[in-house]
């Protein structure tokens, strides 16, 4: 065989690189396989009749009744259907299966020309189409995945914890409204998110968007009702990378298939459009069963012959001319503008900015007792997280109408906020303790999330979690010996959480990649810029290593935490 194809130029008969091995590959095929897979219908048929005709195999009674030799019985035995021949007979039903494998039969068959040697035509768009059908019909769903958004926002914005999103399943969502006509859209809705989803999900993780890539093991499964909410809420970190990543992937498929569409026609599309403000009419949208199918039916011929069978023929150029006039012909490119909107989850209201505008309404001054909280809240992890969600709402109200800095806690939530199970151990803080309050709670959360196993830091870029070197690692470790550890594990989680990790542009002008910088620094900067209540008087000597970076900030901490309870 080798030597059968050594005519070709460029070829290594020896085989030894990948692109020689590839190449002859290509050759064998198109010298071996391509010619005996041609035509296969018309041998297989071809080979049928000779069955049929062969004298040793004609009184074989099965041969007669799967090729249908026998006419049909006039007389029915209703009591005995399922003996009935005609009943267990296969028809090929009419659709898009049976077109696709139509078409390409029809184009191994022209390959190389016609019997006169003229190319023949090989319906270019219909063969796009049809390459990209399976994931093209997800496009008609683009407006609803993004109605959903919507929906979703106004109901979920800034009331939901990304942690309470990720446990919460959709069907829990769902049956949590009380209204059941806003039910039921949102079910319907959620219907058409799912079968986008489908439709798309194993080619997304091969789809950045915007510096960002869905991880493969998200998509995995289908969406149901027992996958989680955080899938359905757009945002740019975990399970909601599913929802941008959709409407990114969607817009993007349009986009490439208009253009290859472009190429091939060598006509001018349309300005782009914003997805936001796009109808149906900009889209390249059918339903498969109610716009497809029926111009599938317009454009086929289909005959039954007895000893032969069915014959379907399918007219190529007219149905490529239906699709182009009602699907393509046209449609403009998508653009997605500034007003991709993401879920603000409860923990993101409460950042740096919103402090900052709450110390301009009520100065803010330290927890009188910072170590009996802790002692009171140290295994309970439940009533820390209530404390906090309570705290979040509270925070969202002062930054509003502000208040007397020496009013109660506890008598502005229940008073005010009419939220009547406030618990007793606020009842010794005031709202100039408010910020304090916030920072301790959301530490003891992550510590003891840290402590239990969980991820404490959900939202921190990866480009933070850098592992630290062995060797530093003991450098780091002696250090501690010299810092009180629970003012420094507090000092760090603030830089973190408030300064380190605050999302920035990397296409601003005054871009900064903090990641390289020592640690020592910032927290240095950070403790005189905020006049932080926790010094730490070992940073400002060559106790703590100062090769520690930015990058390792969440190891540290880590490290920290396991020093500090280290028996």
């Amino acid at each position: 065989m080798i030597r059968n194809v050594q005519h070709v130029d460029g070829l290594d008969l020896q085989l030894q690189t990948k692109e020689s091995r590839a190449k002859w590959e290509s050759c064998y095929v198109n010298a071996y396989i391509a010619q005996a897979l041609q035509g296969l219908d018309a041998k297989i048929q071809d080979a049928n009749n000779r069955m049929v005709n062969d004298d040793r195999l004609g009184n074989n009674p099965l041969l007669r009744t799967i090729f249908e030799v026998d006419a049909p019985a006039e007389n029915r035995n209703v009591g005995k259907i399922h003996e009935e021949e005609s009943l267990w007979r296969f028809r090929s039903h009419i659709g898009l299966e049976h077109l696709a494998h139509a078409f390409d039969e029809n184009l191994s068959q022209k390959k190389g020309g016609g019997k006169d040697g003229k190319k023949l035509k090989t319906f270019p768009i219909l063969q796009l189409f049809l390459k990209h059908e399976h994931q093209l019909r997800a496009i008609r769903l683009l407006p609803n995945v993004l109605r959903l958004h919507r929906l979703l926002l106004q109901r979920l914005n800034r009331c939901v914890d990304s942690s309470e999103a990720t446990t919460m399943k959709i069907g829990e969502f769902l049956d949590n409204i009380r209204d059941e006509n806003q039910r039921q859209d949102l079910h319907v809705l959620i219907d058409d998110f799912s079968e986008a989803w489908d439709c798309v999900r194993t080619s997304l993780p091969n789809h950045p968007f915007g510096g960002y890539t869905i991880p493969l093991e998200f998509t995995q499964e289908p969406l149901r009702l027992e996958s989680c909410l955080a899938m359905l809420l757009p945002s740019l970190h975990g399970w909601g990378l599913c929802s941008v990543g959709l409407v990114y992937y969607l817009q993007a498929l349009q986009n490439d298939f208009l253009e290859n569409y472009s190429k091939e026609t060598k006509q001018t599309l349309q300005a782009r459009v914003d997805i936001f403000d796009a109808s149906y009419a900009h889209l390249v949208a059918y339903h498969p069963v109610h716009d497809l199918q029926p111009i599938i039916l317009a454009n086929c011929n289909y005959s039954l012959e007895v000893g032969k069978g069915t014959t379907i023929e399918y007219d190529f150029g007219s149905m490529e001319k239906q699709l182009v006039e009602r699907f393509i012909r046209g449609r403009p490119r998508l653009g997605i503008g500034s007003q991709m909107v993401f879920i603000i989850y409860r923990e993101d209201f409460t950042n740096a900015s919103v402090f900052e505008h709450l110390r301009n309404r009520i100065p803010q001054e330290p927890l009188p007792s910072p170590a009996d909280l802790e002692r009171e809240l140290r295994h309970k992890p439940t009533e820390v997280t209530d404390l906090l969600a309570g705290i979040d709402i509270a925070v969202g109200f002062l930054v509003s109408v502000g208040g007397d800095p020496d009013t109660k806690l506890a008598k502005f939530m229940y008073d005010t906020l009419r939220m009547k199970h406030t618990k007793a151990m606020l009842l010794s803080y005031r709202l100039k303790h408010v910020e304090s309050l916030w920072v301790m709670l959301s530490y003891l959360r992550a510590r003891m999330q840290a402590l239990y196993g969980h991820e404490p830091f959900e939202k921190v870029d990866e480009k933070y979690r850098e592992p630290i070197p062995d060797d530093l690692l003991k450098k780091l470790r002696l250090g501690f010996q010299h810092i009180q550890m629970d003012a420094f594990s507090i000092l760090l989680y603030k830089c973190i959480i408030f300064r380190i990790t605050v999302k920035q542009n990397a296409a601003d002008e005054d871009y900064i990649d903090n990641s390289n910088f020592p640690l020592k620094d910032v927290l240095l900067y950070y403790m005189s810029d905020s006049g932080s209540e926790y010094p730490i008087p070992a940073l400002e000597d060559d106790r703590f290593p100062g090769e520690v970076k930015v990058k390792h900030c969440v190891a540290t901490w880590l490290c920290a935490l396991a020093f500090r309870h280290q028996p």
